[in-house]
């Protein structure tokens, strides 16, 4: 009795290796493709889907930059979507609350960056639209850390008539004399 128990079990085992050495040999067979091959398009169950390109901005946006530049123009740049990963980093703070803080910060995008023509920065616009609203506090708390890093947070609630963005501009001339952007890049 002893003799059959112990085949019955070496038999099980080699049954269960089998079946796993097989399912492992089909997933094998299955054609591999990489995302680094791009020629074709992406087939996901019945989805398809290709790459395609995007416009850097939305139309309220390109309106914006535009009179922007029109208004800041020599004295200053605008960049517009400029990812916070490369405007903040963190130093000192325990690991964790570093690796927090980037990680809250680090998808999201300024609208635009205005900086000295040496590219120092100097302030950062938001447009706010509809997508901002029940937001307040999200938007306070990423004010409060462009402030901290020196930087002056712009919230504009729509695309502003050319006069308001040419008022900014003055503003940012004022705080920011030509000769001291002058003196900066000598």
């Amino acid at each position: 009795m002893r003799k059959s128990m112990t085949t019955i079990v070496i038999i099980f085992i080699l049954m269960a290796i089998a079946a796993i050495a097989m399912s492992g040999a089909k997933k094998s067979k299955a054609p591999k493709r990489s995302f680094n091959d791009v020629t074709s398009p992406r087939k996901f169950g019945s989805a398809r889907f290709k790459i395609k390109g995007k416009t850097l901005l939305t139309q309220r946006e390109q309106e914006c930059f535009n009179r922007l530049t029109k208004s800041l123009s020599p004295d200053f740049l605008v960049f517009p979507q400029v990812a916070f990963s490369q405007i903040i980093d963190t130093e000192g703070g325990s690991k964790f609350d570093n690796e927090g803080l980037r990680r809250t910060m680090s998808q999201k995008v300024a609208d635009f960056v205005i900086c000295k023509t040496d590219l120092t920065m100097i302030a950062i616009i938001e447009l706010d639209d509809r997508s901002h609203i029940g937001k307040e506090d999200k938007d306070r708390q990423r004010d409060s850390i462009i402030r901290q890093i020196g930087l002056m947070p712009l919230r504009i609630p729509r695309t502003p008539p050319q006069r308001t963005l040419d008022e900014y501009a003055n503003v940012l001339r004022k705080m920011h004399p030509k000769e001291e952007r002058t003196l900066e890049r000598a």
